[in-house]
């Protein structure tokens, strides 16, 4: 385990995966970045982690505890990883992609599930207290989805399917005052091209699905105990950000029983990420339609969207991920560049103007 500088975090700092740099810098040079794709956080943001994966698809993790960094540098050799997730304390931390990991003393030390099953697993939700993970894993060849369950902390598994024609791309969970799982919801598509989540209320023993004409797909889930905020858009591909498509933020204020409350709706934006804190303060990360390099964070204050932060240059800049610590102000952010941006580095993806380099930004609002 390699252990990199001890920084501390300040308004605004960026930190390009092991350096930290003022956000007013204008060029920055790395050999060594890497490039992000999902975030975890404990419930006060104060312990957080990212995952990324570099230009030969080596996955990597970046875990801190209060402004210490733990990387682990060569553990993941030719695994990519996706996604993580994190327990309130930030002591039980899952990761998945090509291969599924759990550690539950804060990264120090890791147990890998080297079942088939639970390789390909491109989204991963866990429950405040860490006994109830599930991952979402979806089967190429038939365009099924199912999931894994455990509720044991890792220990044993348990896989459930779901229905035929529902495709699902992400996962969240919410937790009882106790800690425990409350609730499970899957957002995707059917197979006749709308958005559709489906719904459990009893750890994944039964299913209730929701479909939504006004969208495509369901590209995040953000939940607390009684709202759940889903970002979605119209554009089938989920990948074009040149088509002519609207982006959505649907919300429940009951947990799901009723939906219809459209809390945002824009026309030039592709919506990649949603968050919310246990207070509802609502985070979201989207990027232009016309510009599909540019990344601004904002927060719904009023039913409307406020500019919080963007990622240095408007044009070449792109968003991952976005997290709200539970009991919110902490905002983590990552997001990538190309090489003749402020943000220059290597990193994974290739472009006609070289390679991408990753950051990861805290702030607060």
């Amino acid at each position: 385990m390699k252990k990199i500088k001890i920084f501390t975090l300040l308004l605004g700092t960026t930190i390009f995966l092991g350096y930290s740099f003022s956000a007013s810098a204008s060029v920055i040079h790395t050999s060594s970045t890497y490039c992000p794709n999902s975030i975890a956080c404990s419930s006060d943001g104060h312990v957080f982690a990212v995952t990324a994966n570099d230009k030969n698809d080596n996955g990597h993790i970046y875990i801190n505890h209060k402004g210490k960094w733990v990387y682990r540098e060569t553990y993941f050799n030719n695994k990519s990883l996706s996604a993580i997730a994190m327990s309130s304390d930030g002591m039980t931390i899952a990761v998945a992609g090509d291969i599924f990991q759990i550690s539950a003393n804060g990264g120090e030390s890791w147990i890998e599930h080297i079942s088939t099953d639970m390789a390909d697993i491109s989204s991963v939700a866990m429950s405040a207290d860490g006994t109830t993970i599930v991952g979402l894993k979806r089967d190429s060849s038939n365009n099924s989805t199912k999931i894994m369950k455990s509720t044991d902390r890792g220990a044993t598994w348990t896989d459930v399917s779901l229905a035929d024609n529902f495709s699902g791309n992400a996962i969240a969970m919410s937790s009882s005052s106790t800690g425990h799982c409350s609730k499970i919801i899957i957002g995707g598509a059917t197979s006749n091209g709308e958005g559709e989540i489906a719904i459990s209320d009893d750890e994944g023993k039964s299913w209730k699905y929701i479909s939504f004409t006004e969208i495509s797909y369901v590209s995040s889930i953000a939940v607390n105990d009684k709202t759940i905020v889903l970002a979605g858009n119209n554009d089938h591909t989920g990948c074009n950000y040149y088509d002519d498509y609207n982006g959505y933020l649907i919300e429940s204020t009951d947990g799901g029983t009723t939906w219809g409350k459209t809390i945002y709706k824009t026309s030039v934006y592709h919506i990649n990420t949603v968050s919310i804190s246990d207070k509802d303060k609502i985070i979201m990360a989207e990027k232009k339609i016309d510009k599909p390099h540019s990344l601004v964070i904002k927060k719904i204050v009023s039913n409307k969207l406020e500019t919080v932060h963007r990622f240095g240059s408007d044009e070449y800049n792109i968003c991952c991920s976005v997290k709200i610590s539970k009991t919110g102000g902490n905002i983590i952010a990552t997001g990538y560049g190309y090489t003749h941006s402020p943000y220059v580095g290597t990193g994974k993806n290739s472009s006609s103007n070289g390679w991408y380099s990753g950051v990861i930004e805290k702030f607060n609002i």
